[in-house]
Parts: structure tokens; sequence; C-alpha cells
């Protein structure tokens, strides 16, 4: 397994004490997640929860007419699978790699374990289960009162943030599936930021330029990730 340097680059573990730090990641493996790669089927059992380093990974409800939208995005402020933590054993939704990275995974018994012998922890997992349903419930309103304009803005901003740069790789066609919306309302709404300098835009690779100018364009129900 590569070493680890620190500070891990999670910040879910970042937060905990160095002692702590240290027994958690000698539970982990370190693991590569390719663009694309299933992290969990829906229906399935959880057998790993991931505390991702790098990369975007995206919680996807799937519909009868088997139609998806993604419900939420993860990054390394945050980790996966923790609905298993609250005694789920199958997974609800499917989650796929958006953008390819690292992450160190431990399986469920395992960290179950850790929480049992560690309140710090125990708070720490437990207060980002409280922000991470706050998300959701804001999600909701999102998507019931906001403009495809505004959305876009914020899904933009929001990945941005969570990969760590300014250039995305993502197709009008893939962004209108994971936001569960029409590609032409996408494509209008890409092309006033293009219009605006907001954005550049070659198929399949789109690139923020001006960061400000595209928080204006977005609904307040953006939220930074904090560094």
């Amino acid at each position: 397994m590569e070493k680890l340097s620190y500070p891990i680059e999670n910040l879910l573990i970042c937060a905990l004490s160095r002692r702590l730090t240290d027994h958690l990641i000698g539970q982990c493996r370190q693991v590569w997640l390719a663009r694309g790669d299933l992290v969990y089927e829906r229906n399935r059992p959880y057998r790993y929860i991931y505390f991702p380093l790098s990369g975007v990974y995206s919680f996807r409800a799937i519909a009868d007419d088997h139609r998806s939208m993604s419900i939420e995005t993860i990054g390394r402020e945050g980790m996966l699978g923790v609905a298993a933590l609250l005694g789920n054993g199958d997974a609800r939704f499917q989650c796929v790699s958006l953008v390819s990275g690292k992450a160190l995974r431990i399986s469920v018994g395992n960290i179950r374990k850790i929480l049992r012998n560690n309140s710090g922890f125990d708070r720490s997992v437990g207060r980002y289960i409280m922000h991470l349903m706050g998300e959701l419930s804001q999600s909701i309103v999102c998507v019931q009162y906001h403009t495809v304009e505004q959305r876009l803005a914020r899904w933009l901003i929001e990945v941005s943030d969570q990969c760590q740069g300014e250039a995305l790789e993502f197709t009008h066609v893939s962004i209108a599936r994971l936001m569960g919306v029409r590609r032409s309302g996408v494509s209008i709404a890409a092309h006033g930021f293009l219009a605006q300098s907001l954005i550049s835009y070659t198929r399949g690779s789109l690139r923020i330029l001006n960061r400000t100018g595209l928080m204006e364009k977005s609904c307040n129900c953006y939220i930074p990730v904090k560094h």
C-alpha cells in the first residue's frame, strides 16, 4: 500500500486526534476508484466504508423506469456508506465514481468496532450524518423551487470544490442525467455561462473561468466545502 503522508487529505479524518487517525488508518486499505466504478449497488449489502482522499462520488436514486438522478455528491469532505453505520445492511442508493480518485477503505465490521471504542470519533461521524441530512433536505427544496441555471451553477461549483480543480470532464448529457433534467435545459444554461465568460467548454470538457460570477448565478443552497 502507498505510504500515506500527514495531514490526511480526507477532512473527516483530519479532524481526529493523531492517535485515533493512526489507529483508523491501520485498519484501512488505500484503493483507486476509477471514473465509472460502481462503489455500491442498490439493494446489495454494504461491505466497506470509504473515506475519499480525492475524486468525486455520486449517490443516485433510480426510478421504476430505470431513470436515475444524483441526490448527493461527496468528495474528500466526507465518507461513503454512512448508512451502514445506522444499521442499514443493504444500500438504498447506487454510488458511482464521477471523478477518479483515491480512498481509504475499511470493512463495516472494523469501523463499527472503532466507533464503539472511541466516543470522539462517534461524535464526529454523528455531526457528519446531521450535516449530510441537512444537505439532502436542502437539495429537495432546490430541485422543487430553483431554475436549471441556478442548479447548474451550484452543481458546477460544488463538484469543483470536491475535486479541487476548475477543469471538469462532463458532457451536457451526463450533467443533465445527474441533475435529472432535460439536456436542452443544461445546454441553454451552459451557453449563457459561456456567453458571459463564466466557463469555457469543448465537447466533454468544461472549465470554470469566473468562480465569483458563477456563484452569483447559483441559488443560496450552495454550501462551500470547509478545507
